[in-house]
């Protein structure tokens, strides 16, 4: 009986901490929806899920894999927030995987809402390439401005402005063959087919610098402490 009530106990934990148990579903990669850009292919990548006639669209994670059309495969699939994922360790930029996990559902959410940020439309190919390089090779596609560098920035520090509700509509599609020749990672969006709510205005360039300036001399006082 105390062992009842103490696993209890622990799912109990384990749900309000906003931890969730992965489930599986079978991705077959049927077409795709975007432009090209440096030879690669953006969002959107449609996808049979479980052998549904209905398309997913969703947005690659993932620039140094690869995957044909017709290609199927096991994923593993979480919530945005579940800390889960390939990339949950400390990113190339030093921010945490569930940092980047968030600005790449901010960026995602400029994308699917058509969002002006730092004077431009955000779209397929800006949004993609910056998600791209908040994990892994995006900067090295030809197509790479400091536009998309201004998006990962600008995400980042927006990260804290979200609410949980906002990040929960995004989901991890994390394959279960995680070698260097398998499979991409892919993002869904999922709100009934309606764009998600829209964001608060992205903040100017002159107040991230600012806060980066705070931020700096906060971690300089820390290390030094």
């Amino acid at each position: 009986m105390r062992f009842a009530r103490l696993c209890f106990v622990a799912l109990a934990v384990l749900a309000l901490s906003g931890i969730s148990f992965a489930g599986q579903e079978n991705l077959n990669f049927v077409s795709v929806g975007g432009a090209s850009i440096g030879g690669e292919y953006v969002y959107p990548y449609y996808f049979s899920i479980n052998g549904s006639s209905t398309l997913t669209p969703l947005i690659c994670d993932t620039y140094d894999k690869s995957i044909g059309f017709g290609e199927s495969w096991t994923a593993n699939v979480y919530s945005l927030t579940s800390g889960q994922g390939l990339w949950m360790g400390v990113g190339q930029d030093g921010f945490s995987g569930l940092k980047n996990y968030e600005a790449a559902a901010i960026i995602f959410g400029w994308l699917l809402n058509g969002s002006t940020v730092a004077g431009q439309q955000v779209n397929a190919m800006t949004g993609n390439l910056a998600i791209w390089a908040l994990f892994d090779g995006g900067r090295t596609n030809s197509g790479w401005t400091t536009y998309e560098q201004t998006l990962i920035n600008m995400a980042l520090a927006s990260t804290g402005s979200q609410s949980l509700a906002f990040y929960n509509q995004f989901t991890v599609y994390t394959p279960t063959n995680t070698q260097a020749n398998g499979p991409q990672e892919f993002i869904g969006y999922n709100n009934g087919g309606l764009p998600p709510a829209p964001l608060p205005e992205p903040a100017s360039l002159p107040m991230f610098v600012s806060s980066l300036v705070i931020a700096g001399g906060f971690l300089g006082r820390k290390l030094r402490a």
